[in-house]
């Protein structure tokens, strides 16, 4: 069926949430509690927990069903300790146009000649108010500290106390990330909040609960997945959901240790430490592809090698842009950065032909844009972005008509 989004037509399948659309469409929409490969949002299908007879803590109802558009889920929320945990509604949209209703896009389908806005003013601010609650209880030093690009999580030079001090994720963790795209301007104020940091390990896998943001992701992989125990559930803590084992730990609650919680996990409440714990969560992302997180884009980079030096040796698909900021190619690539290491120098080297010969010159050769995502399914990535090109200007970008590809595999 054929729905619009911001503007651009695009066909999706029947039954497909907006949120599902609008990742397919390649317009990114904020989410927390969504968890990929699940058929509707982690929060939304734990939406409603009560005790439950054989429980130690407390128990998650089963997953709800999808709210066609025009029955809306509302942006807003309920009462909390009345009916469980809210949804994070980071993912709110606006359905029939400027003057239409806003919905939760991770729980409603799309109907035929939907219209969707995915960002606006109010849209804009409807997040922030979301996100508040969470910086107001999630440690998030790490996000204003002066020495955040360079720290080594040794010591703190500002005395920040213990609690509240960067976790096991820093540098790459993903709830930053969002908060980053959210607010980029600190419209919520940033400091040093405090939370319990009492940990516990069994197996590969690290607990942090303090550090719990109540998405609700790894309750449902783990109750959904055939290679997982069921062995975690959301359970109400002075008005706060955290995930906890069903049995005080993760071996009496039956779990697999399948790691599929720890790749979901968007903060450092789930980790892997040390690097064994590395070796062996790289394992389960390889075994577990489809678990990838959808993560906000990158703002486009200058192809140099300072940029290089925040690109990730890990599979992905990047975009080139040149001087004027017209997308030139759509590449995927099993090693993100030794493949724009590799275009950097080719680039080099033109740029270095082109001042050699006397009136000739390539414009912009020197000056590509690039900017990336991380995606184990890559190929698939890649023909998804160059499709939506194809759609949106009825050919494929320059570069990519080359016969000869430099980063085929």
């Amino acid at each position: 069926m054929r729905i619009s989004i911001d503007g651009m037509v695009v066909q999706v399948p029947p039954g497909t949430t907006i949120l599902r659309a609008c990742d397919l469409a390649g317009h990114y929409v904020p989410r927390l509690c969504y968890c990929p490969s699940m058929p509707s949002c982690s929060r939304c299908a734990h939406a409603v927990a009560a005790l439950t007879e054989g429980s130690d803590r407390c128990g998650t109802s089963p997953a709800s069903e999808s709210t066609p558009a025009g029955e809306s889920t509302s942006a807003g929320g309920t009462d909390q300790a009345a009916s469980g945990p809210r949804e994070c509604g980071l993912c709110v949209v606006r359905v029939g146009g400027t003057a239409g209703s806003a919905v939760l896009a991770c729980a409603t389908t799309v109907q035929p000649g939907l219209e969707v806005i995915t960002d606006d003013a109010e849209l804009r601010s409807a997040r922030l108010e979301r996100l508040a609650p969470l910086l107001a209880r999630h440690p998030h030093v790490c996000l204003s500290c002066p020495d955040r690009e360079g720290c080594a999580r040794d010591e703190c030079r500002f005395d920040v106390p213990v609690e509240a001090r960067c976790c096991e994720e820093f540098g790459h963790c993903e709830f930053g990330r969002l908060v980053a795209y959210l607010d980029p301007e600190e419209k919520v104020a940033r400091r040093a909040v405090g939370a319990p940091r009492a940990s516990s390990q069994e197996g590969r896998i690290r607990r942090e609960p303090g550090l719990c943001l109540g998405c609700g992701r790894c309750v449902a992989v783990c109750s959904s997945s055939p290679d997982a125990g069921d062995a975690l559930e959301m359970c109400e803590e002075g008005g706060w959901w955290t995930a906890w084992p069903r049995r005080g730990s993760l071996r009496a609650s039956g779990c697999s240790f399948c790691g599929q919680c720890v790749l979901v996990c968007p903060a450092g409440a789930i980790t892997a430490p040390g690097p064994e714990g590395r070796e062996w969560l790289e394992r389960r992302r390889k075994q577990y592809p489809h678990l990838a997180p959808v993560l906000p884009p990158q703002p486009w980079l200058l192809l140099d090698q300072a940029s290089l030096a925040v690109v990730p040796s890990e599979p992905g698909v990047f975009q080139l842009a040149d001087a004027e900021g017209a997308v030139v190619r759509i590449a995927g690539c099993a090693d993100l950065r030794r493949a724009l290491a590799q275009l950097h120098a080719e680039c080099r080297l033109d740029a270095v032909r082109a001042e050699d010969a006397e009136g000739a010159g390539r414009p912009g050769v020197s000056r590509l844009w690039f900017r990336f995502e991380v995606a184990p399914l890559y190929t698939e990535r890649e023909t998804e972005l160059l499709a939506l090109y194809a759609q949106e200007h009825g050919r494929l970008p320059r570069d990519n008509d080359l016969g000869d590809d430099l980063f085929e595999e």
